[in-house]
This record gives structure tokens, sequence and C-alpha cells, in this order.
């Protein structure tokens, strides 16, 4: 659809002024089309201005915010607009601000009707209790229902959503704004906020990849690789940390677990020849230092900046720093680093007292020079919810922590429901999200917008 607004300057009425017979300079010229994308639940539009302005794009739906997305001075811009309910009637208006304030052209107006959900996301419930403080909240549901990432609005309701071949296992965001989703069934997929997969990494050397990706401050990417090397004449699989460079293609492994640990001496019972250390998180510290989280030692492990040392090994088998009783876990998850001295984990197995495991948050303090951490922040579900495998504890910018239970009531052995709180530092719950339909639900995580859009007013 094309909305098109012209304006010519008026010609001088007055008689008694001299007469001018160049050409009056051309008025401001605009088109405007609205574009299908690829998501059901983003729509697009192409501006053409002349002369140069900035553009932006306010959309609403009758009972919800205004949202707003803007582009930088120019004459062709490509807008997207996201955070879209599906079923809903949306009008839009688009605005133009020109270099020169005195040029002015009226909004272009219109409407856009989203689409219905796909029925392998009806069949997922989800019951919102409260609301969070996060915008946004990127869910990794699997089977037996949808197999994929689903982000949910502030009040559980479904606005994006990128389905996968394989496992949905973790996703990060890079500086230009585009995902990048760990699909088990694709490897890598680099994906526009519009859907478009515009770069994939299916394996690494021909190892598959697993459990993490995060994005680095230069813009690349890290990820894990079930990696098979002979000790002693026996063939173990540990992990490789690489880094992916999806504009360029580049692909270098950056640290080796069999450099720095060994089958013969860093083992568990979980330990097994064809997965020794299970590594499951990868985190980039504020000072720049890799975290690695190994649950079969009950281990986060702390590797230095270029890679070429381990800083340190926190609780677990061989460890370098100590936990005190209260902050002892047990198969963690999702190890980051706060601060230089602050650890979240999520501890699947480490609480309970009452003679069965109930999963929290747990937050460490490091004191290096005594070599010893104590528990100085917990969360475990008022309803003691047991997660015996996946989930996840992030920290949010204002301080409040999102915390998952990623598994089914039943399935192996845990208490469910999948449910994801957030949590103020004092322990009072600001939100419940409780999900229905999926076995599993790897993780939760915050975040702010789809493509840049902003409440307004």
């Amino acid at each position: 659809m094309y909305v098109a607004l012209a304006i010519l300057a008026a010609a001088c009425s007055d008689a008694t002024a001299p007469v001018d017979d160049t050409d009056p300079p051309p008025g401001p010229t605009v088109s405007v089309e609205q574009l299908s994308t690829l998501n059901p639940l983003t729509r697009g539009f192409r501006v053409d201005v002349a002369p140069t302005a900035a553009v932006t794009v306010d959309y609403w739906t009758e009972g919800e915010p205004r949202l707003r997305v803007r582009s930088d001075p120019g004459q062709s811009h490509e807008l997207l607009v996201g955070r879209l309910l599906p079923d809903a009637t949306y009008e839009y208006e688009v605005a133009f601000e020109f270099d020169d304030a005195t040029v002015t052209v009226d909004p272009a107006t219109g409407s856009f009707v989203t689409d219905t959900l796909p029925t392998f996301l009806q069949a997922v419930t989800l019951t919102s209790t409260g609301e969070s403080t996060s915008p946004l909240v990127m869910l990794e549901l699997r089977e037996p229902t949808f197999q994929g990432f689903a982000a949910v609005d502030s009040k559980g309701r479904v606005v994006w959503y990128h389905p996968t071949t394989g496992g949905s296992w973790s996703w990060t965001r890079r500086a230009n704004g585009n995902f990048v989703f760990l699909d088990t069934g694709a490897g890598l997929n680099e994906v526009t906020p519009a859907g478009d997969i515009v770069a994939t990494l299916a394996r690494a050397n021909n190892e598959s990849i697993h459990h993490d990706v995060i994005a680095t401050p230069q813009n690349t990417v890290y990820f894990l690789t079930r990696h098979p090397q002979l000790v002693d004449g026996i063939t173990w699989v540990g992990e490789i940390i690489w880094e992916w460079n999806p504009d360029t293609g580049g692909l270098a492994e950056r640290w080796n677990s069999f450099d720095f640990l060994s089958p013969s001496t860093d083992t568990t019972s979980r330990s097994t020849r064809s997965d020794w250390l299970h590594g499951n998180s990868l985190n980039v510290g504020p000072a720049g230092g890799i975290l690695l989280s190994s649950p079969w030692l009950n281990q986060v492990i702390a590797i230095s900046s270029d890679f070429t040392a381990l800083a340190w090994r926190l609780g677990g088998k061989n460890a370098t720093i100590f936990t005190d009783s209260a902050g002892t876990f047990n198969f963690q998850h999702t190890a980051s680093r706060l601060s230089e001295n602050r650890v979240l984990v999520f501890d699947n197995r480490g609480g309970g007292t009452s003679g069965f495991p109930v999963s929290r948050a747990l937050e460490l303090e490091v004191d290096f020079a005594a070599d010893s951490a104590r528990a100085v922040w917990s969360f475990q579900a008022p309803n003691d919810n047991y997660a015996s495998i996946i989930s996840a504890a992030r920290r949010m910018a204002n301080g409040n922590t999102m915390v998952t239970f990623g598994t089914s009531d039943g399935f192996r052995e845990s208490r469910g429901p999948i449910e994801v709180y957030e949590v103020a530092p004092g322990g009072s719950i600001v939100w419940n999200l409780v999900v229905e339909g999926p076995a599993l639900m790897y993780r939760a995580t915050p975040f702010g917008d789809i493509a840049g859009e902003v409440e307004v007013p």
C-alpha cells in the first residue's frame, strides 16, 4: 500500500511585487509503503522523503501503550515495527522532521491487522500474575507443543516468535539488533527482527554446538562445542570455546578444556567419557573474564580474558574457592559474574532442608584473599518448585532477578510447573508467569525491544 503526500509552495499573490520568472523550489514530497515481513508479528514501512528528514512511526492498538520507532535523517528509510499483539488492529502515524524546521508535511496515517498465532503456539498456555518491569522476556520453549523462541510482553502475551528445527538452547543479541539463536537442528542462526536469517554456522570443526551462545564486547559471539580428544589412549569428550564473527564468517578456537583440566583428576561420578564436563553456560564478566559452568563438577570456572589461564574455580571438585554451607550449589546453570566478587547461579539441587531438593537462585560473595565464598542472597519459589535440569537466574538492570524453573511437573522427578518469577532484592515477587504445554523451557531472559520501539505518551 502506498500513501503519497505532496505540498507545493504557493505563488506570491501580491500584484505590486516584482515579477520573479524563476521556478520556485520544489516542495517536500513523501511516499510511504507498508511492507510485509517474514515474522508474522512485525510490519515494515518503506519511506522516501525529499528533502532530507528523520522519520518516526507511532503505532497503537486499543487499550495498549503507544509505541514508536525512529530513523535518522535521510531520504530513504526502512522502519520495522515490533512488539505486536496477535489478532489486533493497529493504527499508525508516520511523521517527518525535516532538516529545515520551516518545512512541514502532515503525517501519513493508516492501519493494519496482525496475524493469528499459529496452532503450535496457541497450544501454549501462559498465565501471568503481576507485571514484569522488563518490556519483553524471551522464552526458550521445547516440545511437544512448540520448539523455538517466543517473546512475551510484561503481561505475558506473545508478541514475537521464531520456530526452530531442533531444540531451542540459547540466544544472544548482537550490537546490530539481530538475534543469534542456538537451534540444535541448525546450529547458530543470526536472525533479524523481521525474521530473515542472514548468517548460519551449522558446526565448528565438525563439532556440535551446544548449550550457550553469548555476544562479546567486540560484536562477535562465543559458543561451546563438544570436543573429543585422546587422553592416555582413551577418547574423552570435553569442551571448546569458539569465537565466531557472523559478518565475516571468521571462526577461531579460543579455549580447550583439555589444556587446563584433566579427566584423570577433574571428574565426578557424573562424568562420562562421552560427556566429561557438560559445560552448560558462558558469561563475559565486567572485566572481560569468562565464566564457564560445569554442573558435572558442581563448579563455576573463571577463565582469563585472554583465555590463557584459569583465574579460579568456585565450588565442587578441586576448587580453589570454597563455599560456605549455605552457598553450596549442586548442578548449577547460568553462572554469571555480577561484579568483581559477586556470582549468580541457578542452583538446581542445592536448596531444601526437608529431605527433598528445592531449586533456587543463589548469589555468592567471593573473598579472594581468603579463597572463600558465602551466600548473600537466594530465592526459592513459594511452591518449593524443583527443576531437576535446565532453568536460569538472570540479574536485571534495576536490581531485580528473573528466575526460571524450566521443567514440567514430573519431568525427571521435577516438581513443576514451568514458571518464571521476577523477584525484587528483598524477595518480594513482582511477576509470575506459568507456562503450560511444553515439556521444557530452557530459560527466560528479559530484554528491551524487538526493533528499537519505545513507549510514548
